[in-house]
């Protein structure tokens, strides 16, 4: 399956698992058979891999982000094996050209925004979970279109150190929600835990005629608000696309890295305390590793907020 240029190929998962070439101990049992079982098309859970950073390169960031499912999936392959109601769907790769200028590369995002969509119309049924990990940001909006589609009343929840609600002329990673809002796509935006250094006036004005409710990052810091209060009170009674953009996690490799941030075990206290029937959609993006020990670092975090999710304590 390709998209409509050309640029991108959706892997089936039963080949991504053969084209890792990854070492699995023959005395122990493995993930990796869960992921590779047949007749789950009916899992509650779909995993979706996207490897792609033509969003953020869009957005004239870095580029990695189309390392991190792979770096995720090496790791989550190899935790014990777990009876879990998951099927694993594939991943969808970019393929187009290796040098892209950030027009040509918002081209492209446009050209992915319909590919996704149309991936999840074939693949995820109605009543079914995806837990979308990997690629850009400008990834949510063809989640949201798909939520929306589907369910109606769409409320997105996004963990984040920026808005992502910048001008919409042109497609990249920073502008999913502020396009999704401007096509009626999305009504209920809430966004917590940003960076101020990352609010202009015009943003905080936009966020403002728009009803958005958000919090920054300081006022946990000054222990102003509880960040699991805040996710209860914009949650609470909604069906929601949660998202959880790596770039708020103090030095995790990503887009936009920082030194400033949740802990890895903050989100993973978030996730473990989510009733999963709650939530229409999981998206975890944005990682950007580069070297070895990146990938490392990446891939052993993304399981384990996968696997909190699909273990919840409560």
């Amino acid at each position: 399956m390709k998209s409509k240029h050309g640029n991108f190929l959706l892997v089936p998962g039963k080949d991504c698992l053969e084209k890792e070439n990854i070492l699995l101990r023959t005395d122990a049992d493995f993930l990796d058979a869960e992921l590779r079982k047949e007749g789950t098309c009916d899992s509650r859970f779909v995993l979706l891999g996207i490897s792609e950073s033509v969003g953020p390169l869009a957005n004239y960031g870095r580029s990695g982000a189309e390392h991190a499912f792979h770096a995720f999936l090496s790791f989550f392959r190899k935790m014990p094996r777990r009876t879990l109601p998951l099927s694993f769907l594939g991943c969808i790769e970019f393929i187009g050209p290796k040098e892209l200028s950030p027009t040509a590369a918002s081209e492209m995002v446009i050209e992915l925004d319909d590919f996704v969509l149309s991936v999840l119309h074939a693949l995820v049924k109605p009543n079914q979970i995806p837990m979308v990990v990997g690629g850009g940001h400008n990834n949510a909006l063809p989640l949201i279109r798909w939520a929306n589609s589907v369910h109606k009343e769409l409320s997105v929840v996004n963990i984040d150190a920026h808005t992502d609600c910048r001008p919409t002329e042109n497609r990249h990673s920073g502008n999913s929600f502020s396009t999704a809002i401007e096509e009626g796509s999305l009504k209920d935006y809430s966004v917590l835990g940003l960076h101020q250094e990352s609010l202009s006036d015009a943003m905080v004005s936009f966020m403002k005629q728009n009803a958005i409710f958000y919090t920054c990052y300081e006022e946990y810091l000054m222990q102003r608000r509880m960040f699991i209060d805040d996710y209860k009170h914009v949650s609470e009674g909604r069906r929601i696309g949660l998202e959880v953009d790596l770039d708020c996690i103090a030095n995790m490799p990503s887009s936009a890295e920082s030194p400033s941030g949740w802990r890895l075990d903050d989100i993973r206290r978030l996730l473990l305390g989510v009733n999963p029937e709650e939530v229409l959609y999981l998206h975890l993006t944005e990682a950007a590793p580069i070297s070895e020990q990146e990938k490392r670092h990446v891939g052993k975090s993304l399981s384990y907020l996968c696997f909190d999710f699909l273990n919840p304590t409560e």
